[in-house]
C-alpha cells in the first residue's frame, strides 16, 4: 500500500442500485403469489375488530389483520414457504428438479413444519399484545453444514403504496431521523452485523416493524410483487452456518401500531438488546470540527476533464503535460486555502473525497487509495521529477 495509504482516512459508502429485475421478480417467484388477487384489502369499517388478529392454517397463515385492515390477499400469501432469490430461481430452474419439502401443521402448538431430506424447519405462531411472534427452528439432521437457509415468512398486501427502510445511516445519516422512503424503491435489508435487524413499514391505516428480536437472523423486504400497483411485498428471514446435527433458533416478530409509529414505539426492546450487544466502543475525546474538501463532482462536463474536477470551476485540460501543471497548480492551491480555513475553525482534521474524481458519477466512491493512479493517472503528474501531485496534496495537510 502507498504511504499515504496508511496515512489518510478515505471515507466510502456503497450505493446500493435497484435493480430492474425486482419489476417483475413476481413473474420469476411464482409460487410466492399463488391465487393473488389484484383487489387490495377492504377499508377499515367503523366496526371492525381492533388490534392484532391471525389464524393459522395447514400451511402458514390463513389470514392476518390489524384494526381491521386484512393484510393477506388469500391463504396462499401466508404460507411458509423456502425463499429463492430472482437470480437464484432461475438458476436453479436450469438444474436438475428437486423435491418440495413435506408441510404438516399441528394445530395445538399454531406451528407448521418443512420437511426436508437434509432436515426439517418449522414456525410456531404466537400472539403478545399487537405483536405477531414466530418462533423458528431449524434442525440440520445432515452431514454437511447448511451455509444459507432464507424462508418467505409471508406476503403481506397494503391498503396503499407503503413506506418503509431501516435504521441504516445512510450517506448523511438520515436513516437515524427515521427517514422513510417508498418501500418499492430499495430492497429494505437489515443484517445484525451492520445495523438494527428492524425493517420499518408505515402503510397509511398503520404501521410495523419486522425485528428479529434475537438479533441472530437478517431480514429484508426485498421488493414489490405486484407492479405497477406496489402493494404487495414478501418478508424473508435468513440465517447462515446451521451447523451438521445441531438445531438453532430464531424469534422473529410483527410489531403493530398506528401510522407514524416510531421505532423506540413499537421495537425499545430491539433497540436495547442491539446497543447492549454491540456496545458504543469508539473513545473520542476530541470534538473540534472536521473538515470535508470535494475534489470532483458529477456536475461537471468538461471534455479534457473527464474525472469532473472542480478545480478551476472545472476548466481543466488533463490531456497535455501544461493542463496537468494547471491542475496540479490548482490542487495545492486549494490545500494551502483549506488549510487555512481548517485552522480558523480549530479543526481536528480533514476527510478528502475523490482523490481519483468521479469519471463515473453512478460508481464514485471506492474507498482505496492504492486506485487514484490507475482511476486518475493526472494524480501521478509530477513534472520536472517532482512527487505526484496527490502526495503532495497530502502531505500539506500532514505538516500544517
Amino acid at each position: 500500500m502507498r504511504k499515504r495509504a496508511n496515512q489518510i482516512t478515505h471515507h466510502s459508502f456503497v450505493v446500493l442500485f435497484a435493480l430492474a429485475a425486482f419489476a417483475s421478480a413476481g413473474q420469476t417467484n411464482a409460487q410466492s403469489q399463488r391465487n393473488q388477487t389484484k383487489a387490495s384489502p377492504a377499508l377499515q369499517s367503523p366496526g371492525a375488530k381492533q388490534g392484532l388478529d391471525f389464524s393459522v392454517g395447514g400451511r402458514g397463515l390463513d389470514s392476518l389483520s390489524f384494526n381491521g385492515q386484512s393484510l393477506l390477499c388469500s391463504p396462499q400469501s401466508g404460507e411458509l414457504q423456502p425463499w429463492k432469490s430472482v437470480f437464484r430461481a432461475a438458476l436453479d430452474a436450469l438444474l436438475p428438479h428437486k423435491s418440495p419439502p413435506v408441510i404438516t401443521a399441528n394445530k395445538q402448538t399454531n406451528s407448521i413444519e418443512l420437511a426436508y431430506a437434509w432436515g426439517r424447519v418449522s414456525c410456531a405462531y404466537g400472539k403478545e399484545g399487537d405483536r405477531l411472534t414466530m418462533r423458528i427452528e431449524v434442525s440440520n439432521g445432515g452431514t454437511e453444514e447448511l451455509d444459507e437457509l432464507s424462508l418467505r415468512l409471508m406476503e403481506l398486501n397494503f391498503p396503499s403504496v407503503p413506506d418503509g427502510g431501516t435504521l441504516e445511516a445512510g450517506m448523511f445519516g438520515f436513516g437515524f431521523k427515521e427517514t422513510l422512503r417508498p418501500l418499492y424503491e430499495y430492497p429494505a435489508v437489515a443484517d445484525p452485523q451492520f445495523v438494527v435487524p428492524i425493517v420499518r413499514v408505515d402503510y397509511g391505516t398503520g404501521a410495523l416493524n419486522f425485528c428479529s428480536d434475537d438479533l441472530k437472523c437478517s431480514l429484508s423486504v426485498p421488493y414489490s410483487t405486484n407492479p405497477p400497483a406496489k402493494t404487495s411485498y414478501p418478508f424473508i428471514m435468513n440465517c447462515h452456518e446451521i451447523k451438521p446435527g445441531s438445531l438453532a433458533t430464531f424469534n422473529i416478530s410483527l410489531r403493530f401500531g398506528p401510522a407514524n409509529s416510531r421505532v423506540p414505539d413499537l421495537s425499545h426492546d430491539v433497540l436495547e438488546r442491539y446497543a447492549e450487544k454491540y456496545p458504543f466502543q469508539i473513545n473520542w475525546t476530541d470534538r473540534r470540527p472536521i473538515g470535508a474538501i470535494f475534489l470532483a463532482s458529477s456536475a461537471i462536463e468538461v471534455a479534457t476533464n473527464p474525472r469532473r474536477w472542480i478545480l478551476n470551476s472545472g476548466k481543466i485540460d488533463i490531456t497535455t503535460d501544461q493542463g496537468k501543471r494547471v491542475f496540479r497548480e490548482a490542487l495545492l492551491r486549494l490545500a494551502d486555502n483549506s488549510i487555512n480555513v481548517l485552522k480558523d475553525a480549530n479543526a481536528q482534521g480533514m476527510i478528502t473525497w475523490d482523490p481519483e474524481g468521479q469519471e463515473f458519477p453512478a460508481a464514485c466512491y471506492y474507498g482505496d487509495p492504492r486506485l487514484t493512479p490507475t482511476l486518475a493517472s493526472e494524480t501521478e503528474f509530477g513534472g520536472e521529477g517532482r512527487a505526484s501531485v496527490i502526495d503532495q496534496y497530502f502531505a500539506k495537510f500532514r505538516v500544517a
